[in-house]
């Protein structure tokens, strides 16, 4: 990474770490990354995060047409480590869909791999194909 990447990256809050999508120009991941110190980290529930911010996810889904929202916080599992999640399901234009968004803690990070399916909820197959790394 040369220095202005990376003076860039040193800056900033949020970043936009990975974002694939498939083929059907539907389905995506996103992981991104929020940054705060090591404390403020340590200090953060996940799950009393995600379940401060689901009304705020529900409004911002009904603003943006979409109808039938449901959420809650669930856990799921990557390589045998539990993590809290936000799923989502909803309607847009008729068509279902799916979200589920994992929150973990990384160093003086705070990730969340967002996965995001339309008409099937394929997210927890998408989440078994990921895997921790050190």
């Amino acid at each position: 990474v040369d220095e202005e990447t990376a003076s860039m990256l040193e800056s900033a809050n949020v970043i936009y770490d990975m974002m694939a999508v498939h083929s059907n120009q539907m389905d995506n991941v996103g992981v991104t990354l929020e940054k705060s110190t090591a404390l403020q980290v340590a200090a953060t529930d996940l799950k009393e995060m995600l379940e401060n911010s689901l009304p705020q996810l529900e409004t911002a889904l009904s603003s943006m047409g979409c109808t039938n929202i449901s959420s809650s916080v669930v856990e799921v599992e990557i390589d045998e480590e539990k993590f809290s999640a936000a799923k989502i399901t909803s309607e847009f234009n008729g068509v279902s869909m799916y979200q589920l968004s994992v929150s973990m803690k990384c160093g003086k990070y705070i990730a969340a791999v967002t996965i995001t399916t339309m008409m099937e909820d394929t997210t927890q197959d998408i989440l078994d194909s990921f895997y921790l790394v050190d």
